[in-house]
Formats: C-alpha cells, sequence, structure tokens
C-alpha cells in the first residue's frame, strides 16, 4: 500500500528487523574510528513489513551490508515513524535515517531546522554506476525537497502523481476522449448519472481525499500557488472573489447534481473505493496508489486508466508528492545513512519499487507498470504542482483544523459556497490571530 493522509489503522507494535547476523555482539559506537566494517546506522522506516516497499528495501539493506561492511538496524514502524521521531528529538535515542512522504518531513523537522542538509549526497557517485545522486534524479523534483534556505532535506525515491482514475474496459469513450477541461468533465459526469451509473466515488472520511478536490480546483482555478497564497494570507482577504467563487461551486456542485457514489458522505474507508474497483462508480480522484490498493479486490478484467484533473481556468499541472530519505540533524551515523541513500538509487534496486512494488520513482529510465502509465507520462510531460497546493506541507495545524472541516460540509452540500467564504474567511483569521505568526 501507498502512503495516504489517513492514520493507519494497524497499532501494532513496530518490528524490528537485524539485517545482519551477529550485529547485537559487534554494534559500534559513535565515536568508533575503526573501517567501514565496524560501522552502522539506524532506520526507522515508514512501511510495515510485509508491504512490497519494506521487501523490496530489505532486500537493498542486505545487499548494502554485504556491499559496504556497514551495519543496519532497520524498524519498520509504519506511517507513525515521524511521530516517534518528534518524541526521539528529546533523547538521545534518534534515528540516522527515516523515509516518508515529503510535506510530513517538512512539517516535522524542516522548520525548526532538524534535518541534515542532503545536498552533498547529490554529489555521491551511485555504487556501480557511473552516475551521480543528482544525475538521476531529475530537478522538476526539488520543489519537494527543498527547504527556504536552499537545502535539500530530502532524497526522493519515490514519486505519486494525483490523477482521475477510471476503468477504460467500462469507460472505452473516455480512454479515447479523456476530458481536459472541467465542462468537458462534467458533460461526462451527467452522461455517465442519465445512463444510472454514479459518476465519482469518494470516502468522504477521509477529509485530505475530500480536499484534493477542492484543493486542486482552486489552484486550477486561481494558478498554482493561487491556494497556498489564500491560505498564507493572515487577514483572510482573498476568499471573496469571483474566480474563488468559481471554484468552489464547481466543486459544491458536483453534491448538487448526485454525483458523488451514495453513501459517500457517511461510509468507512475503503468501502466506496472498493466500490469503484467493482465498476459501482465511475472516477476516483486518487495517488498513483489507487491500482495497486484497489488490485485484489478489482472486477475481473478492470483496465486502469487515468487522466489529469480537468481545467478550470489555464493551469495544467499535475499534482504531485514524493517518498524520500531524510536524515535527522541529530543522527550519530549521517555518513553510513547517506551512503545507503546512493546505494538505493542504483537503477536495478530502485526499479524494484516498480516492478515489485507497483509504484513510480523518480529515475524516467526505470520501467514502469502498466497501470502507470498514464499517470507517468503526466509526469514527465506537464509541470508539476504540489497536492493541495503545498498547504498540507506548510500550513498542516490550518488545514486539518479549519479548512477540511469546512471542505466537508461543501462536499456533502452543508453549506453553499457563499456560506464557505463567509465561515472559511473568519476561521482563517481567528486561526492565523491566535498563532502570532
Amino acid at each position: 500500500m501507498q502512503m495516504r493522509y489517513r492514520r493507519r489503522r494497524n497499532k501494532a507494535a513496530a518490528l524490528m528487523l537485524t539485517v545482519t547476523l551477529g550485529l547485537f555482539g559487534s554494534a559500534c559506537s559513535a565515536d568508533d574510528s575503526g573501517g567501514d566494517s565496524a560501522q552502522e546506522f539506524t532506520y526507522w522506516s515508514m512501511w510495515q513489513e510485509k508491504e512490497p516497499q519494506a521487501k523490496v528495501l530489505a532486500k537493498a539493506l542486505a545487499d548494502f551490508e554485504k556491499e559496504s561492511g556497514i551495519k543496519v538496524k532497520v524498524e519498520w514502524q509504519g506511517r507513525d515513524n515521524v511521530t516517534k521521531l518528534l518524541a526521539a528529538l528529546r533523547t538521545d535515542n534518534v534515528p540516522d535515517l527515516i523515509d516518508q512522504q515529503y510535506f510530513t518531513v517538512s512539517n516535522a523537522i524542516v522548520k525548526n531546522d532538524q534535518f541534515k542538509d542532503l545536498s552533498d549526497v547529490h554529489k555521491m557517485e551511485i555504487p556501480g554506476e557511473s552516475k551521480t545522486v543528482r544525475q538521476v534524479i531529475p530537478k522538476k523534483y526539488d520543489q519537494f525537497t527543498t527547504a527556504a534556505n536552499g537545502a535539500q532535506f530530502l532524497i526522493p525515491y519515490e514519486v505519486i502523481g494525483y490523477s482521475i482514475w477510471y476503468n477504460a474496459k467500462t469507460l472505452p469513450d473516455v480512454a479515447s476522449n479523456p476530458p481536459k477541461t472541467w465542462q468537458e468533465f462534467t458533460d461526462v459526469l451527467a452522461k455517465s448519472k442519465a445512463s444510472g451509473r454514479n459518476p465519482i466515488a469518494l470516502d468522504g472520511d477521509i477529509a485530505g481525499y475530500a480536499e484534493f478536490w477542492t484543493a486542486t480546483a482552486l489552484a486550477r482555478t486561481l494558478g498554482t500557488g493561487g491556494f497556498y497564497k489564500l491560505v498564507s494570507d493572515k487577514q483572510a482577504s482573498g476568499w471573496d472573489n469571483a474566480d474563488v467563487r468559481n471554484a468552489l461551486a464547481a466543486i459544491a456542485d458536483l453534491a448538487k447534481q448526485g454525483y458523488f457514489i451514495p453513501g459517500y458522505d457517511s461510509s468507512k474507508f475503503p468501502a466506496i473505493q472498493t466500490k469503484w474497483a467493482q465498476n459501482q462508480a465511475d472516477f476516483l480522484y486518487m495517488g498513483s496508489w489507487a491500482p495497486t490498493e484497489t488490485e485484489t479486490l478489482a472486477a475481473p478484467g478492470f483496465e486502469y486508466r487515468s487522466f489529469n484533473f480537468p481545467m478550470l481556468g489555464n493551469d495544467d499541472s499535475l499534482p504531485a508528492s514524493v517518498i524520500g530519505f531524510a536524515i535527522p540533524k541529530s543522527a550519530g551515523h549521517a555518513e553510513e545513512a547517506q551512503k545507503f541513500i546512493a546505494h538505493f538509487l542504483h537503477k536495478e534496486r530502485l526499479s524494484k519499487i516498480s516492478s515489485e512494488a507497483n509504484n513510480l520513482t523518480p529515475r524516467s529510465d526505470v520501467e514502469v507498470p502498466k497501470q502507470l502509465a498514464d499517470v507517468n507520462a503526466l509526469l514527465q510531460e506537464k509541470n508539476l504542482s504540489k497536492i493541495t497546493d503545498g498547504v498540507l506541507g506548510d500550513f498542516s495545524d490550518f488545514d486539518k483544523k479549519v479548512f477540511q472541516p469546512l471542505n466537508l460540509k461543501l462536499m456533502t452540500g452543508k453549506v453553499t459556497p457563499d456560506e464557505f467564504i463567509a465561515q472559511i474567511t473568519t476561521g482563517q483569521r481567528d486561526f492565523w490571530a491566535g498563532h502570532h505568526s
């Protein structure tokens, strides 16, 4: 499964895997001055041990130990790894390496300057390849991994594109002519409903999934960075605006026209997503993990295709994100951790994120899973923008406490666009007044 906004339900204790036999007898201290054979580092992973990405990483870690002599202690923490890191920063038990989606890392250790600048990793040669890390990580992903001061806080190994998914087997007309504008899209939705189908699947209990729709509509209408600018204004003066109102009205109209599948506002994830995979709804706006997450429940012969979120203005960037490695500033074995990052980005090792975990990587020379061909083409062709226009990354508290609850009301028909604007204007002013920043 891929990274998502929701919390994992499985609260099982983190499993620790000692990748090398005999580790406990040969662990070294931080000031050990021996050669590589006496070195080690600790890695707290966002994956759980049975997830495909964990299996790919475990194999790469074992290979790294064998080739470098550096021992690795990995804990398969799951999605709470950064929460645990924040607690650990006040102790001596700080991991040397973590991985997570870029905005989770940004919220946790970038603003408080608790990260190590990984700019030097870009210059490192990938063992076994005559290429540097910089040469295989396109600069288009730097917007996700660069701090305000230009430092690199993340080295990506997985890329997520967000697109509107459908089954080409049941919607051949969409496959031959995907809608590009909002009008074209709503024409398709109207046709879907008129023929007795449910146009859109949405698990409304996942506030982040609902936010994808409205945040992208605002960014499409205002241009990349427009939603971000709205939210960062402490006077909240930009909401009462015709373009903003048009974007909100477009989203509100989806509910008004009955385009969401019945139960979307009261379901428990993944009930609605599963219904989509079983052809009970036509479209799902989701990250590129959607096929992997639904394939075991999908209708026979389901043909995964996707298209970019339609334009409401001139913006047709692809909302995207990255998952990557970060190193806490107080890590005692940062150098060893950096060596593993370079090791993992080798084409042969990294390609298993695609071939075995069925996800996308930042390397353009890695073969792409068939079901991700459309979204990968968008990643290569389009300008990239941050999912939720970067709001979740920089204004997480506002997003979760103010925007998301109001957005759910808008998307379930409980408030009109005008009521939304009035309430978020007040809520945003109050929020910033209470934060003094």
